[in-house]
């Protein structure tokens, strides 16, 4: 009979150590899934503030107007 218990009592411990893998892994992985989504986030939004200053000096009307207040 204490065969039996020792059995389940590894087994149980068996289960609680995979339980707490996994959620170790989930909030790993949900932690540097949210560092990426703000990373990226960052860069685009550095990315569309930038090209939005360039955008700017190459519009034509901007050019225009600043070829004619220097001439």
């Amino acid at each position: 009979m204490p065969v039996a218990n020792d059995a389940s009592r590894t087994r149980q411990n068996f289960h609680k150590v995979v339980a707490a893998s996994a959620i170790y892994a989930v909030q790993v992985f949900l932690t540097s899934f949210w560092a990426l989504i703000y990373l990226v986030h960052l860069w685009t939004t550095k990315v569309c503030f930038t090209f939005k200053h360039v955008s700017n000096y190459l519009d034509p009307v901007f050019l225009d107007k600043l070829f004619r207040e220097h001439n």
